[in-house]
């Protein structure tokens, strides 16, 4: 059940960053217990990100090591354009000409 909400947040975050044009460096997962204490656990991603199945991997891991919690919150930080965040992906070998083969 609570990954089910965790993916239900990752799925809500990445739309609303990919409809701002925005990217996340950050995820934060808050957490409150059953006595209404609180938790706040932050991962840092390996690159800008928007899309929706890093930020869930994300929340994923910063859930395992918690107990039994009362209520979960979710948010990303470090936000900057999509545009000034980008990779670009190569497949396959270059040849000598410079063109990819596969």
């Amino acid at each position: 059940m609570i990954r089910r909400a965790l993916l239900d947040l990752a799925g809500e975050l990445g739309a609303r960053l990919r409809a701002s044009r925005q990217t996340c460096c950050q995820v934060e997962l808050q957490v409150t217990y059953a006595h209404r204490s609180h938790t706040v656990r932050r991962r840092i991603m390996r690159e800008p990100t928007q899309h929706t199945a890093d930020v869930q991997a994300a929340l994923y891991g910063l859930f395992a090591a918690l107990g039994l919690v009362r209520a979960v919150t979710a948010r990303v930080a470090e936000l900057g354009t999509a545009a000034a965040n980008w990779t670009q992906l190569t497949l396959g070998q270059p040849s000598r000409s410079g063109a990819r083969t596969r």
